[in-house]
């Protein structure tokens, strides 16, 4: 790591010259082509044989199989283990279920990120249904047509205060007020 850190010096350090002190740094080469190769296409690198037919949830519950006590999701300071994961997902799920969402639902999801977010989209898919991606920084109106657009029946919020969210014609539900355990601090 260090001979790459001073190999990076040496190409900025060549490639500076007089004619380029009003250049914004943003601009110089600190890389050679090898090194951009390497950083832009084997660490980019993201092809991975995926058995046709297994959904988001069996990937996990694979993953749970394999390496239950391993990371798998790290937000700030927080993080969550495979089984933890999967744990949580399944009990919303359940929860889910429980309050009406089915496969032919639509969730919307006004979560910020988080790892209950990471929860949620994995609960979801598990009892089938659909996520609506939601920023409840969109203006009200625009939230509001995308949810009776959709026909989502439910949407998740965390800690999100009641006025940032319009009125919508769908159920809006808290994630903290689910009973799912709770692994993450909340700052």
């Amino acid at each position: 790591e260090a001979a790459r850190l001073i190999q990076c010096l040496h190409v900025l350090c060549t490639t500076i010259g007089v004619e380029h002190l009003d250049e914004s740094v943003d601009r110089l080469q600190i890389v050679d082509a090898q090194e951009r190769a390497f950083l832009l296409d084997e660490l980019n690198r993201t092809s991975v044989d995926i058995p046709m037919g297994m959904t988001l949830p069996s990937l996990l519950r694979t993953q749970v199989d394999r390496t239950p006590d391993a990371i798998a999701v790290v937000c700030g300071n927080d993080q969550v283990t495979f089984l933890e994961l999967h744990t949580r997902a399944q009990t919303l799920a359940a929860q889910l279920s429980d309050i009406g969402a089915t496969a032919e639902s639509i969730v919307g999801v006004a979560l910020t990120r988080s790892i209950s977010l990471i929860v949620a989209l994995v609960a979801i898919h598990e009892v089938g249904a659909a996520y609506l991606p939601l920023d409840p920084a969109y203006p009200a109106d625009r939230l509001s047509y995308l949810v009776d657009d959709s026909r989502a029946s439910l949407v998740l919020t965390d800690r999100l205060p009641a006025p940032l969210l319009p009125s919508l014609s769908a159920r809006i539900v808290q994630i903290e007020g689910l009973s799912a355990p709770r692994t993450e601090r909340i700052t």
